[in-house]
């Protein structure tokens, strides 16, 4: 592959340096960020964020976003949309001087009407319960049969509380005071409650007592059950009189609120139409001054000098957009970029699409590939649907989890904007992953001869069954070969569990040989690439005997026991798991023969592998250990004259530095140890692990099985209305069983099993996975945010 892709390896990266005028430092940074091309190393590593050049600038816009955020809460709270932000305009200083004006005028004013119309709308509140505390009294006491003197001696309390405690109030007051008193409530609908600052349901009470000991017993019980008191009176004129001003007093307020609003709205609406854009611009700035922070400032020269890795195929853009930049701004000195020669760790950069980037996500969240190594991603797009769709192996399942993914891939514009959770995000970032792992499970579906748990008739059978009568057991004879996949005759036969398992049992052993054979190739292409030839010597070539003289071995063996027809020859199948065991515990016997010369060729490949392990244990540590006796260094007075020149442009931070770290022998002795003793004993247990293959095929196929036999297969004997109702009914389950155990609990069992695959069994081969990825300065992934 070309390096330009960069998806077999990492881009090649360089790094650079650059001289920036002070005066046009905003616009070049802002150029840059359009560009999203530029990893800035920080040169002030060893000053405090508070001491930096641009801290104020930084803090500025920060409180721009505070502010944004506010209005975007105001705006909320009225329902009224945001407009889409512009496209396509870039800010200038006076622009973004001219926006953050507008935001302190905005929240200045929003702020002051919000605190009023908030403060209205709690007398609103008051008053409109003083009212209903009026009516209500004037209708108890209306109704109340007795003379005025008789009314004057009696103390009226009332006043609203919640609802949901009117109740209480009740039985407070009966108990507390043994009935002495009279208690009337009634609803009087949803009220704004100022401590909430929402609608609450309300209740207006009112409690006749007698004594002023009762009368402040109840009203102490009503204040802890935070109700609000109203003074009333038992006169009926000063009733009416109370009553015309309060009804006076919410008119004027209604008027000023319906004023306060108005304007509340008129500043919201201005608002809205150009808050996105602000939001964004703001926060491009505010990212700009936080680059300029990693630079560092020559006083004297009035210059800026920032370090940066950039795509090595991608420096004649940034050259491009630095001379852009300083022929529109007319300055003096303009923008110098110099290409640095380090021993730096350069950031692995994979360019991906949206096809590919999900698999690559899946990659890094295990470990980022080291710089320029082979990117496991690469082949994953392939092998990890097809691992998945071995174990969830049936067409009808795929066929569900592609058309859900298909919506997705169908919708993706639409679906982006929508914020559903968690799980749905996954989903989303992950639908072509789940598009390809529903077109494999379709493919294997039909290896399998598999949907729904039943069996497909495409082709001529190549077995025929003979005539029998009921109960016999007959066995049928061959004529053939299936043209593609199982053959359906297998199904509902005795021994087909028996077939089923040895044939996916040894089909897992041969596509776990295949993938960890493949990932161990990786490892020399790796060693070739980086010309390190004692990895291929001391490492790729002795794992590689191992691993093939055993199960390499043990693969051919399956492949050749499957070719021959042992009926034919009329003898038995030889166990192939006995054979590998008597392989290493009985050299040289062999109770059931394979083929000609098996016991030999067997010594043969035992010894072999025997001789690979101190091989794979020694080459390499005396290897090194010589290269060491002589004094060998890999670090070139080049690299170290560059060491010395990037110390003096002021990096001083040594986060990144790749020092060449010396060894003892003993240290690498160890080392080697570790890896022959991991490399042998995982040889066994990951060929093991690709067991699952079969094992999860097995029970999926079960459990579809089963599922079909207790739900849609029970009416199928069923006639008439009943068995309409009863097929309906337990087509409805049958399918609500399907998707949410087969297809998403079994599909994420799957799922996570192909993935420890790739990870572990795979990967472990080749990768070393030490690396840090490329975090450009741009502006897309700012603006996503916004």
């Amino acid at each position: 592959m070309a390096n330009n892709e960069a998806v077999f390896r990492s881009a090649e990266m360089s790094l650079v340096q650059l001289y920036v005028s002070n005066e046009i430092a905003r616009d070049v940074f802002a150029t840059l960020g359009e560009l999203g091309n530029v990893q800035f190393r920080d040169l002030n590593s060893k000053v405090s964020a508070f001491q930096r050049a641009f801290v104020s600038d930084v803090r500025r816009y920060e409180n721009g976003l505070r502010q944004v955020r506010f209005l975007r809460e105001q705006l909320k709270a009225q329902s009224i949309k945001e407009l889409p932000a512009w496209e396509g305009v870039r800010s200038t200083n006076a622009a973004v001087t001219d926006i953050l004006t507008h935001l302190d005028e905005l929240e200045e004013s929003v702020g002051d009407l919000r605190r009023n119309f908030d403060s209205l709308k709690v007398k609103e509140a008051h008053l409109l319960e003083y009212r209903h505390t009026l009516q209500a009294v004037e209708n108890f006491l209306g109704n109340a049969h007795g003379s005025a003197d008789q009314l004057d001696s009696v103390t009226v309390i009332a006043g609203v509380l919640p609802t949901s405690r009117a109740s209480a109030l009740e039985r407070l007051l009966w108990r507390s005071m043994r009935g002495n008193l009279v208690v009337s409530t009634g609803s009087i609908g949803d009220m704004f409650d100022s401590k909430a600052k929402h609608m609450v349901p309300k209740s207006v009470f009112i409690v006749v007592t007698y004594g002023s000991e009762l009368a402040s017993k109840a009203t102490k019980i009503a204040e802890a059950l935070d109700a609000t008191l109203f003074p009333a009176d038992s006169s009926e004129s000063n009733r009416t009189r109370r009553r015309i001003e309060v009804n006076s007093q919410l008119e004027d307020i209604k008027q000023v609120l319906r004023t306060t609003e108005a304007a509340l709205q008129g500043d919201l609406d201005l608002a809205a139409e150009s808050i996105s854009s602000w939001a964004r611009i703001v926060a491009q700035e505010k990212a700009i001054y936080e680059v300029l922070n990693l630079l560092s400032y020559d006083r004297n020269r009035k210059l800026l000098i920032g370090e940066g890795w950039v795509p090595t195929d991608e420096i004649p853009q940034v050259q491009l957009a630095l001379r852009r930049v300083s022929t529109a701004t007319n300055v003096e000195s303009p923008c110098v970029l110099h290409i640095l020669e380090t021993n730096r760790t350069p950031p692995t950069y994979h360019r991906t699409n949206k096809v590919t980037g999900a698999f690559q996500s899946m990659i890094d969240v295990y470990a980022v590939a080291s710089y320029q190594e082979v990117n496991p991603a690469l082949p994953t797009v392939i092998t990890f649907p097809f691992l998945f769709a071995v174990m969830f192996g049936d067409l009808g399942h795929g066929f569900i989890l592609f058309l859900a993914a298909f919506y997705l891939v169908l919708n993706e514009r639409k679906l982006a904007k929508v914020n559903a959770g968690d799980i749905f995000d996954m989903a989303y970032s992950g639908r072509y992953i789940l598009m390809f792992m529903g077109i494999f499970a379709m493919f294997a579906g039909l290896m399998y001869n598999d949907v729904f748990s039943r069996s497909m008739t495409l082709f001529a059978s190549g077995w025929e069954w003979p005539e029998h009568k009921a109960g016999e057991t007959v066995s049928a004879v061959s004529t053939g070969v299936y043209k593609f996949g199982l053959d359906y005759a297998w199904h509902g036969t005795e021994n087909n569990l028996l077939f089923t398992n040895s044939y996916k049992m040894k089909l897992s052993v041969l596509m776990g040989y295949l993938h960890m054979t493949y990932s161990h190739v990786f490892s020399l292409v790796n060693a070739l690439y980086f010309n390190v030839g004692i990895d291929i010597w001391g490492n790729f070539v002795p794992s590689l005997v191992f691993f093939q003289s055993i199960f390499g071995y043990l693969s051919l063996c399956i492949v050749y026991k499957w070719s021959i027809d042992w009926v034919k020859i009329g003898k038995p199948a030889p166990s192939l798991l006995n054979m590998l065991i008597n392989m290493f515990l009985a050299p040289g016997k062999i109770d059931e023969q394979l083929y000609k010369g098996q016991a030999g060729i067997q010594v043969f490949l035992v010894l072999i592998a025997l001789v690979a392990v101190p091989w794979l244990l020694l080459l390499k540590p005396l290897y090194l250990k010589r290269q060491l006796d002589n004094k060998y260094t890999a670090v070139s007075s080049e690299e170290s004259s560059v060491d010395i020149g990037s110390e003096r442009h002021g990096g001083d931070d040594d986060d990144d530095e790749e020092g060449h770290e010396e060894h003892g022998f003993g240290d690498i002795l160890i080392h080697q140890v570790i890896h022959t003793i991991e490399w042998c004993l995982n040889s066994v247990s990951h060929t093991a692990s690709y067991l699952r293959l079969w094992a999860l095929s097995l029970a999926h196929a079960q459990l579809s099985q089963v599922l079909w036999n207790m739900t849609l297969q029970s009416s199928f004997g069923m006639y008439g209305v009943v068995g309409i109702f009863m097929t309906v009914v337990l087509f409805a389950m049958w399918f609500t069983l399907t998707v949410a155990v087969l297809v998403v609990m079994e599909g994420t069992s799957a799922m996570l099993h192909a993935l420890r695959l790739h990870w572990v069994e795979s990967m472990s081969k080749f990768y070393i996975g030490e690396g840090h990825g490329f975090v450009p300065f741009s502006f897309k992934s700012i603006s996503s945010t916004q």
